[in-house]
């Protein structure tokens, strides 16, 4: 014969009503649980390395309009954070260093003494050196990207400020929660240094430049040290397009063309946007340019990587989401071998979940 657990009713101490519960522990109702349960998950946020480092950029910027808070737009923003801790490359002997020192640098800069500032997001910051950020400082040179700042009535003004924000407003508060239920953020450790990430693998700085001017698909000429091209490329690579080799751009005749003389049943399958970059990839025009997963690549390097078995690599530090990564990779090297499911190289960037440091 089972015991039937007993029901009692009690008050719940946060709003004040009537609920009913078998247990002894409870002194809240089930609905004032979750949304503390949620608060908690707000406030590992906001004390986390991630989060203490987010708060301070917003209060530098004065205003949320310079982020895109949604939990997209975070997580996008959270993979670059990392990916600049993965090149570091800390290590720990007695205490913790790094072989590089870099900054997420903004191209367009936070303080412009006019009534902009530059976007804290991914297409507007670039992991560079952080002796170059120091000495550009808040320099102009009209790239990047940036938004108006609201009057200075409007602006949000203080750490405090920003926090107390995040808490009350149910967009914001909506959005950390969505993002904390996938990364799981703990607040920071005392006595070590912002959020390390041991990650194996070595980067070389003009390896870094690399992968930034690939992911921001800027057009920097390939000249002196890896200082000297993150300068050029901070100081307005984007104007820098090449003058020759330009991608063969195919008509409905042609496209149909090259549909019926595919020897493959599975080019013919390709979208219009698909078969055109296969073309030229496949003609490997060096001097050339592709569009892959919305993002311009030169023919050249995208075969220089493949050849040294580094393409994969490349990707998954220029799209930062491993399936459009993916994506992008199959499409490259279906060109190159002239085979549907060509299998994955090695990724030299292992996957690193969230320090907790």
């Amino acid at each position: 014969m089972s015991i039937k657990p007993i029901q009692s009713k009690k008050l719940c101490r946060q709003c004040e009503e009537v609920f009913v519960t078998t247990s002894k522990k409870f002194i809240n109702c089930s609905s004032c649980r979750k949304t503390e349960k949620k608060t908690d998950w707000v406030s590992k946020f906001l004390n986390s390395n991630f989060g203490l480092w987010l708060v301070n950029r917003i209060a530098e910027h004065q205003t949320f309009k310079a982020v895109d808070f949604t939990s997209n737009g975070l997580s996008e923003l959270y993979a670059l954070y990392k990916l600049r801790k993965k090149y570091c490359q800390y290590s720990y002997n007695k205490g913790w260093s790094s072989a590089l020192e870099l900054d997420l640098c903004h191209l367009y800069p936070v303080k412009s003494g006019a009534e902009f500032t530059g976007e804290l997001s991914p297409r507007n910051l670039i992991i560079a050196p952080s002796k170059i950020n120091r000495h550009l400082g808040n320099k102009v040179f009209e790239v990047g990207h940036k938004v108006g700042l609201p009057p200075p009535s409007k602006r949000v003004k203080g750490v405090a400020a920003v926090r107390q924000s995040i808490k009350k407003n149910k967009s914001f508060r909506g959005a950390v929660i969505a993002f904390q239920s996938t990364h799981k953020l703990k607040p920071s450790k005392k006595g070590l240094v912002e959020g390390v990430i041991e990650a194996k693998g070595k980067f070389s700085l003009m390896d870094v430049a690399e992968n930034e001017f690939t992911r921001l698909s800027l057009n920097v000429p390939k000249v002196g040290s890896a200082e000297v091209q993150f300068m050029i490329a901070l100081q307005g690579a984007q104007s820098l397009r090449p003058s020759k080799g330009q991608a063969i751009c195919l008509d409905k005749d042609e496209l149909k063309e090259q549909r019926l003389w595919a020897t493959e049943p599975w080019v013919r399958e390709l979208s219009d946007v698909e078969l055109t970059t296969f073309v030229n990839l496949k003609l490997h025009l060096r001097d050339g340019e592709v569009t892959i997963q919305n993002r311009n690549f030169s023919v050249g390097r995208l075969y220089d990587s493949y050849i040294k078995n580094d393409l994969h690599n490349r990707f998954s530090c220029t799209f930062l989401n491993k399936e459009v990564s993916d994506l992008a990779y199959e499409e490259v090297v279906r060109a190159f071998t002239g085979k549907c499911n060509a299998p994955i190289q090695q990724i030299k960037i292992e996957e690193v979940v969230e320090d907790n440091w």
